[in-house]
């Protein structure tokens, strides 16, 4: 299980639109070590605005695709960028060399997804103002995470 958080993006409008219509089936993040790498397969719970009260399921779908890069070798990919929703370069590179901490070797994650399922609240049930874990949840975090909802 991953969960994937959005909310506003400068450069990309419409980004709520755009998940919810499958124009954009793919995230990039700041990977950290230490961090969890959802598997290939794995169920991806997208929220929007998920720490706050506002908070809204999209949906969820099954990760088709991971892969971490650094970013000397993402930072020139048009079609990377398009796929996350930016409609140009400069606001692609303005976004995610912000990130960049270690320079060309900052690393990202990336993932894909097909397709989500619209959002049904069975699948997370609400419970004291907070999601529950599904058991099956193998990363050292979410075993933390876990504990703490119970």
């Amino acid at each position: 299980m991953v969960l994937i958080r959005f909310s506003d993006v400068e450069g990309i409008p419409r980004l709520k639109e755009m998940i919810l219509s499958g124009e954009k089936r793919q995230t990039i993040r700041r990977f950290k070590a230490g961090s969890c790498v959802p598997e290939k397969g794995e169920t991806a719970y997208l929220w929007w605005n998920q720490r706050t009260p506002k908070r809204e399921k999209l949906g969820e779908d099954e990760v088709t695709f991971v892969d971490i890069r650094k970013w000397r070798d993402i930072k020139n990919d048009f079609d990377l960028a398009k796929r996350d929703g930016f409609k140009n370069m400069t606001d692609y590179r303005k976004h995610f060399s912000e990130q960049c901490d270690s320079g060309d070797d900052t690393e990202f994650i990336i993932i894909r997804w097909e397709k989500i399922v619209r959002a049904r609240m069975a699948c997370l049930e609400e419970k004291r103002g907070a999601y529950t874990i599904p058991r099956d949840s193998g990363c050292a975090a979410r075993e933390k995470a876990r504990e703490r909802f119970k």
